[in-house]
């Protein structure tokens, strides 16, 4: 089977090599210190050096083991990935 079409107000984000399917209005995503995946319309801040936040929306789409990783480095813009 091969997707030919999606809804428009969503789409796949690459995320660490994790795929999600997120709804067009978040531009951010990023997972805090406990693992937690997220989801921002607004470019986050770090706040209490535990969590990432910002003024506007957010939703939480998953969780992830970091492995290691300082949480601060999973910040990332959302790009439509074409080849999904």
């Amino acid at each position: 089977m091969k997707l030919t079409s999606r809804e428009s107000s969503h789409r796949l984000v690459n995320y660490f090599d994790m795929i999600f399917t997120v709804s067009s209005e978040y531009r951010w995503i990023a997972t805090d210190e406990n693992g937690a995946i997220w989801v921002f319309d607004a470019e986050p801040h770090v706040r209490n050096d535990a969590y990432w936040d910002c003024d506007t929306d957010c939703i939480h789409i998953a969780n992830a083991d970091l492995e290691g990783m300082d949480f601060k480095t999973t910040l990332r813009e959302i790009e439509i990935d074409t080849d999904l």
